[in-house]
């Protein structure tokens, strides 16, 4: 659930109006400036998790604090924040070989490597 959305939207707000930037909103109207931030993050993705999306947010918001000119926008926040982390995938198991391939394979190694040892001269 996204929840845990508000409050990370709320100190990275309010951190950003600590620098005062040019066109920051006055105080009185950051509560109200935090729900335009959340229904524009909302927007953008309905499937925040915290575990895959809290840090890259608050990482986002440092960003932002960093390197922002201005007052940002929640699109300033979406465009700052890392790629979501890729679950790890499964790898497949390797496939059964027979004992019969096995020793085919080793009598074609066996081959080739004798093959090559004809062809190479070892100058003394």
């Amino acid at each position: 659930m996204s929840s845990f959305l508000r409050p990370l939207i709320a100190q990275g707000l309010a951190k950003l109006s600590v620098l005062n930037l040019p066109s920051r909103p006055a105080a009185v109207d950051l509560v109200a400036v935090a729900d335009v931030w959340m229904e524009s993050l909302l927007r953008y993705r309905q499937d925040w998790r915290a575990d895959l999306d809290a840090k890259r947010i608050e990482q986002a918001f440092c960003y932002l604090i960093d390197h922002a000119e201005q007052w940002p926008n929640p699109r300033d926040l979406i465009r700052a924040m890392a790629p979501r982390p890729q679950p790890m995938q499964k790898q497949l198991p390797t496939p059964p070989v027979s004992p019969e391939k096995v020793e085919a394979n080793r009598r074609q190694l066996a081959a080739i490597l004798k093959q090559l040892s004809n062809k190479m001269e070892i100058p003394k």
